[in-house]
């Protein structure tokens, strides 16, 4: 630990993973005092959110593509990202939002395909009688070594 005067203190902690010859940087923890600190883990950051493609009508598909992910690294100076953790276990969660609104979007059960079929089935699933005034988006996620990032939002498609 360093003292940086007036009673502040940078405190890094550092954990290394050696994996084929690299090492890989994951954890930094930054306090003002000896007492408050705040960690962050280097989990992925959704650099731009997934889209939906299609239309909202029965017997149609929307299709999801993947956004992109990467990491923070503000406030590190001289950071080797050679060894950073693979971006792994790309997850797709379909979701429906009954006004089309964020707030009333919750997840279809078993939809987790890259495309969502909007079939009969699908509205009787949802205890719904048309797709008029409903919305779609999904919901990805992505996991490295250490865990599992926020996820990111697509645009709410409406019929």
């Amino acid at each position: 630990m360093r003292r940086l005067g007036l009673g502040l203190a940078l405190l890094a902690t550092v954990a290394l993973m050696a994996s084929a010859g690299s090492f890989a940087l994951f954890t930094q923890t930054r306090s003002n005092s000896a007492s408050a600190s705040t960690a962050a883990t280097f989990l992925p950051v959704s650099r731009t959110a997934p889209s939906v493609a299609g239309t909202v009508a029965l017997l149609q598909s929307l299709t999801a593509t993947p956004g992109a992910w990467g990491y923070d690294h503000s406030g590190l100076t001289a950071v080797d990202t050679s060894g950073e953790p693979s971006i792994s276990g790309v997850t797709d969660q379909w979701q429906w939002c009954a006004t089309g609104l964020a707030a009333s979007c919750v997840d279809i059960a078993g939809a987790t395909a890259p495309t969502l079929s909007l079939t009969s089935t699908l509205l009787t699933q949802l205890g719904l009688l048309s797709l008029s005034n409903v919305g779609f988006r999904v919901k990805e996620t992505v996991t490295n070594t250490y865990g599992t990032a926020s996820p990111s939002f697509s645009n709410i498609v409406t019929g």
